[in-house]
């Protein structure tokens, strides 16, 4: 995890204690005071705020006047990743009007200095879900594609707050915010999907558990007995099946679960991937209330973010056991089949359910996460097939040339003209599991090139990374 510390030269003792209380705890952090004399400013700032995942910005009445932070803050704003300010005077409210809709945090001014280093620090780690004991030295330290994947989908993982405590979706709002751009989210759009998001994550996890070393793999296996809690925590005892919590509080003081299509069937398939055997009593009454509401509450969520996860569980040899759900399914099946394939749209080859909002890269995301959903069904009926097709099909035809123009192609989502590493990821995840190795290896090069030159941020999330994860050539692969 790369941290850019900005500041003005009278915040320097802060900064320098800060960056090295971070650097103990395993981050690589950038302090713009390092830089040697004689070596050209901008050059050097602009490739350090262009790979780092969080800028800390040290407010102060200093600050608000330096050209230099200014300038730092508004690359990273430019650029879509976290920056998180502290305001050293407590005025979180004098920050330039541009960074209103940040949310600074105050510092408290009488502090001693590691009074206020700590505090900063904590805050932090908080945000950013790393743990406060270093990670195993290869991930904190990464050589190959397989460490500095599970060491960015590691620290992505909540740590707090406690009802989502092992959950992942951290970087959600950022993602619609890409996604949407200036135009109002629709109501229909969760705003918060750690159920989705944790399932995707664990399902890739626990496939490549028994590929890592002794010690990554100890970090990998408490990553999912938190994401089992935060699962099993999701579940209604009574009904079985599996949401989020309200904001609003119930007559006990109680948030209340508000259990949902999609959620439940993301949670089944993370909790027979963790552990089939010893979970399939909240298994078999998540299946339940699956089997009782889907009919009923499915004509209200019809998306393909609900239909493909529904149809991969309909379809999923691992639940033949279940007697109750196998004699729903085959109802379910038909309304399924028949909905998510209406949500083809042949311009965007993509199910994007027709409407106008839906911009080019929702297509190419809402293809990748169908083509995931069902890259293991091999009982499709033939019109989903020839979707699946025509869907890959316009994939690889709009993998591009890096910016540079030379080198590997790959897959762009938010860029029309600039490949990124995450669909790219996914998109090799499809292919190999399909049994198309023909575009492997130059997607793979491309991968092992953009880690290795850390152009992954900051259009790249936990759940788009993860994919290299199953591809076992690509994760042994060696950054360069």
């Amino acid at each position: 995890m790369d941290i850019f510390i900005s500041h003005s030269n009278s915040d320097l003792e802060i900064a320098r204690r800060l960056s090295q209380v971070l650097s103990a705890k395993g981050f690589e952090v950038f302090l713009a005071a390092a830089i040697a004399p004689g070596m050209q400013w901008s050059p050097l700032t602009l490739k350090s705020v262009q790979r780092c995942d969080v800028l800390v910005l040290i407010d102060s009445p200093q600050s608000r006047v330096s050209a230099w932070v200014q300038q730092e803050a508004g690359m990273v704003l430019a650029l879509s990743s976290l920056l998180i300010p502290f305001s050293l005077d407590g005025c979180p409210g004098k920050l330039p009007g541009w960074l209103g809709g940040i949310q600074g945090v105050a510092v408290n001014p009488d502090a001693p200095v590691d009074e206020k280093v700590n505090f900063i620090v904590a805050h932090i780690v908080n945000r950013i879900a790393a743990e406060q004991s270093a990670l195993p030295l290869e991930l904190q330290n990464p050589t190959t594609v397989a460490s500095f994947v599970l060491r960015t989908v590691l620290f992505d993982q909540f740590s707090g707050p406690e009802e989502r405590f092992g959950a992942w979706s951290r970087q959600y709002d950022r993602y619609l915010s890409l996604i949407y751009g200036g135009a109002t989210i629709p109501n229909d759009v969760s705003q918060n999907t750690s159920l989705t998001m944790t399932g995707m994550i664990v399902e890739r996890l626990v496939e490549c558990l028994g590929d890592v070393s002794t010690a990554a793999s100890q970090a990998v296996t408490n990553a999912i007995q938190d994401a089992r809690s935060f699962v099993l925590g999701s579940q209604h005892r009574g009904q079985g099946g599996l949401g989020r919590r309200s904001p609003d509080f119930g007559s006990r003081g109680e948030r209340p679960l508000i259990l949902d299509l999609r959620h439940t069937c993301w949670a089944i398939r993370t909790l027979l991937q963790i552990d089939e055997r010893n979970l399939k009593p909240q298994i078999e009454l998540a299946l339940g209330w699956l089997a009782g509401q889907a009919a009923e509450r499915y004509e209200t969520d019809p998306e393909c973010w609900t239909t493909a996860p529904l149809l991969g569980l309909i379809n999923d040899h691992r639940l033949s056991g279940f007697q109750h759900w196998q004699s729903a399914r085959g109802a379910l099946r038909r309304s399924v089949e028949r909905d998510l394939i209406r949500a083809f749209d042949v311009r965007t080859a993509s199910w994007i359910d027709g409407k106008e909002h839906k911009q080019e890269l929702v297509a190419v995301d809402n293809a990748l996460y169908v083509l995931f959903c069902l890259k293991d069904d091999f009982d499709l009926c033939d019109e989903l097939q020839e979707q699946r097709r025509i869907a890959l099909r316009a994939l690889l035809d709009r993998l591009k040339l890096p910016i540079s123009g030379s080198g590997p192609r790959g897959l762009p989502l938010f860029d029309r003209n600039r490949p990124e590493v995450g669909p790219t990821c996914q998109l090799l995840e499809i292919l190999h599991a399909l049994g198309m190795d023909k575009q492997l290896q130059e997607l793979e090069q491309f991968v092992v090139d953009a880690i290795s030159k850390r152009h992954i941020m900051p259009h790249t999330f936990s759940w788009h990374l993860i994919a290299a994860l199953p591809v076992a050539r690509l994760r042994e692969r060696a950054l360069t």
